[in-house]
């Protein structure tokens, strides 16, 4: 068989299976007043996915302020505890002492402190 053919003989079948026939066509008025209703309809679909996508964008935007907070790095980390001094016993035993700490950036920091300093 032929495309042409099949062509033919599939359209011929589609017009006989057809409920309307362009003699029952409907005028002016009807088809003016159907259109109105069709796009009224649309509208409204389109007006209904406004709220939707408010409320999509916001979802957005918190979560991309969300995930911002959470990887922005903290401006300053927490001060490491100083290290624990000598007792008293060792003090007695010992005229020196240190204070070691570090700082933010890494430098550590030495002080020795001497009972036999004079300023």
């Amino acid at each position: 068989m032929s495309e042409q053919r099949f062509d033919d003989e599939l359209r011929a079948l589609l017009r006989q299976g057809d409920p309307w026939t362009p003699d029952e066509a409907l005028d002016g008025a009807e088809v003016a007043r159907m259109r109105r209703r069709v796009l009224a309809a649309v509208g409204d679909e389109r007006r209904a996915w406004r709220p939707r996508l408010a409320w999509i964008g916001a979802a957005a935007v918190a979560l991309a302020l969300a995930l911002g907070a959470l990887r922005w790095p903290a401006g300053h980390p927490a001060p490491r505890p100083a290290m624990d001094l000598p007792g008293n016993a060792e003090a007695a035993r010992s005229d020196r002492r240190q204070v070691r700490f570090t700082t933010a950036g890494g430098t550590r920091i030495i002080w020795t402190l001497s009972s036999e300093l004079e300023l």
